[in-house]
């Protein structure tokens, strides 16, 4: 076992490398000369540090720059639709779709039997429905995915049919509310989430297995392969074996990132499957104790996996949009929904509002633990920022001159 001074300085060395692999690809992209085989290196290691958009933008640099008869130009393809699709830059359906016409330039993805490359394609059709959120989407994904499982050996068919699973889900999730709203049952739902339960009972019978073998020793430190049996299992809600994989990821010391989409996506995995949200009783809850394995004894963050990251957006339009956010802010405290809100992005008026909320809760956060917070005291914020603006406001100088007709004929005369 590594002391904690080990994986610090394991982290150091790892902060550094990343930092240099940024600066080369930033100096490649300001016009210093590179060889190919250099580009196609950095490349593997800006993905593999999670560096997706460096990764993309100096593939965008090169690929046109070469031939397809190049040996390498396959594999630039591959990790330039990869990057692609887990950049999450890319928020443009054009852009995700110019990334797939590039893929169809080395295979015919209604034919191939590549499971890399079919992965790579129901990656990126996946992210298109995160981004569009068109049904069609998600069904190429899935057949893309379902047909790398077929095709595909080790990690790459465990990836591939992971995803299929999950995404069976999400569809019988989706047609099961749809027929709900027509007033009737879905038909094809029960068939999804058999198949999905199908894919997990052979990859968490499957994939063990391969840990036994001599030449998979390095897959004890692929977090990813190692967080896919954990989702198997706990798709399957055999929670303490679920449990006992995510350990053995948190283990790994992955990161905070990585732990949080990771905790994210179980728990979306468990509301599609109707497992019951943490509530008061989240310790009596096997789907949630499960994912304690990676948040261990944070309930604060257990609570806020099901919810995902929340973003609140504050327009511009003067005074006037800053009372209307004050009104959005204290509506928001009164759901006790302002508490989850993560991220704050604001203009013009909607900053003024924006950087008063954000400096109320930075003293509540110095003030109190995350447990003692509650929701009268998000509710007190907003009172507090009502009372300064208003006061604000009534002391505008423009206001105040427009009053005055005394100071208006000085500065007449």
């Amino acid at each position: 076992m590594l002391d904690q001074h080990d994986v610090s300085q394991t982290g150091l060395r790892q902060s550094r490398k990343k930092k240099a692999n940024i600066a080369r690809a930033r100096r490649i992209l300001h016009g210093e000369s590179a060889q190919i085989d250099e580009v196609l290196q950095l490349a593997r290691r800006l993905a593999r540090s999670g560096n997706f958009g460096y990764g993309r933008r100096l593939l965008s640099k090169i690929l046109p720059t070469i031939g397809t008869q190049n040996p390498n130009y396959v594999e630039l393809v591959h990790l330039f639709a990869l990057c692609c699709s887990k950049d999450h830059a890319m928020r443009g359906h054009q852009a995700l779709a110019r990334a797939l016409a590039t893929l169809r330039d080395v295979a015919d993805l209604a034919e191939t039997c590549d499971a890399e490359t079919l992965n790579i394609a129901g990656a990126l059709h996946k992210r298109m429905w995160e981004v569009g959120a068109q049904k069609h989407h998600l069904v190429r994904s899935l057949a893309y995915f379902k047909r790398a499982c077929e095709h595909g050996e080790g990690t790459q068919k465990a990836h591939a049919g992971i995803a299929a699973a999950f995404l069976l889900d999400v569809l019988a999730h989706s047609e099961d509310r749809e027929a709900a709203q027509a007033g009737t049952t879905s038909e094809s739902a029960p068939t999804r989430r058999m198949q999905a339960q199908h894919l997990r009972q052979d990859l968490s019978s499957s994939l063990p297995e391969l840990l036994d073998l001599p030449e998979n020793k390095k897959l004890w430190h692929d977090w990813r392969f190692l967080a896919t049996i954990a989702e198997a299992f706990f798709g399957l809600k055999r929670y303490q074996e679920g449990a006992f994989w995510l350990q053995k990821v948190a283990d790994l010391n992955i990161g905070d990132r990585h732990l949080e989409a990771t905790t994210r996506h179980l728990a979306t995995l468990a509301r599609l499957q109707e497992v019951p949200l943490p509530g008061t009783k989240v310790d009596r809850s096997p789907a949630w104790n499960c994912l304690r394995a990676l948040v261990g004894s944070d309930v604060a963050a257990l609570m806020s996996a099901p919810l995902g990251k929340l973003g609140l957006a504050l327009s511009g339009g003067g005074f006037r949009a800053a009372l209307f956010h004050v009104g959005v802010l204290a509506r928001l405290a009164e759901l006790d929904v302002l508490r989850s809100i993560e991220v704050l992005s604001c203009v013009s008026g909607g900053s003024i509002v924006g950087a008063h909320y954000y400096l109320e809760v930075r003293k509540l956060l110095q003030e109190k633990e995350d447990n003692e917070i509650t929701r009268d005291d998000y509710i007190a914020i907003v009172q507090r920022i009502e009372r300064d603006l208003l006061a604000g406001i009534q002391q505008n100088i423009r206001t105040q001159v427009a009053a005055d007709g005394l100071a208006i004929l000085r500065v007449l005369f």
